[in-house]
């Protein structure tokens, strides 16, 4: 009886790891909140879905002068076929804490938002597609240069021919600035 006992114990263990172990489903990304520590995060809905960077080394802000700020975040996953990049950039103006709207249309070269998908080769860039059009905003809610860190949301919609367009909202960094 013990060892009847002692096997349906041990066939329990092994099925619930089994189990485990053979989970399809990930966890389901979650947007990380609005926060501005230098918490390093970042995240947006693009399309309807979640979209977070895997790792913490796909994404950074460069602030090396008062006027220029690159913000940038890639999302790659093998496993899931995935290679996607948002680049966000303002240059030429001083940068603080303040809603920078962007529009291709407005000729204004000092902001920019990009958008790449490596795997479906669609390059959402007006610096390499004059078919490429955005418009959307990024608030700067704080840029603290003594601690190295920048914060803020955006959102924004970006097309170009050939491809879908991508609109991408509740979009959400808190990075600490890379040298």
């Amino acid at each position: 009886m013990k060892s009847f006992l002692l096997s349906c114990f041990i066939g329990i263990g092994l099925l619930t790891v089994g189990c485990n172990l053979l989970k399809i489903d990930d966890p389901k990304p979650k947007l990380p909140p609005i926060t501005m520590t230098g918490a390093n995060t970042f995240g947006a809905i693009v399309n309807g879905k979640v979209w977070v960077p895997i790792s913490k080394l796909n994404q950074g802000a460069i602030h090396q002068t008062s006027d220029l700020l690159q913000i940038f975040a890639e999302l790659e996953s093998v496993k899931n076929e995935i290679d996607q990049n948002i680049n966000i950039v303002i240059s030429g103006e001083p940068v603080i804490p303040a809603i920078y709207h962007f529009d291709s249309k407005s000729n204004n070269t000092n902001r920019i938002v990009e958008w790449q998908d490596d795997i479906t080769d669609c390059n959402y860039s007006f610096r390499s597609s004059s078919s490429t059009y955005y418009w959307g905003k990024v608030e700067i809610l704080k840029l603290d240069n003594a601690n190295r860190i920048v914060s803020g949301t955006f959102e924004f919609t970006i097309s170009v021919e050939g491809c879908p367009d991508i609109r991408v909202e509740q979009g959400r960094f808190d990075l600490k600035l890379i040298n």
